[in-house]
């Protein structure tokens, strides 16, 4: 058995990041499809991207939070993800 932690374990984030490029519409329909939020966490999430060029919208384990992801960047939303 190997001492080496994977790194999948653990849990992972997912930020949007501001841009010019979407609403706040499309950001908190997103929001509310994607990452289950309802709508007023979906509207905070997008005014603090708004103000502070982004915001922390999931977190979970690696699976679930690469799906998320995914499904975000498909809608055209800039994003990232980091193991936290």
């Amino acid at each position: 058995m190997s001492s080496k932690k994977s790194t999948k374990r653990g849990k992972y984030e997912i930020f949007i990041l501001n841009d010019n490029l979407h609403s706040f519409g499309e950001v908190i329909a997103a929001l509310t499809e994607i990452c289950g939020h309802n709508r007023l966490q979906a509207e905070q999430c997008a005014v603090i991207t708004h103000n502070m060029g982004q915001c922390s919208v999931f977190i979970d384990k690696h699976d679930a939070s690469i799906e998320i992801y995914e499904e975000l960047v498909k809608t055209g939303l800039n994003c990232k993800i980091q193991k936290r």
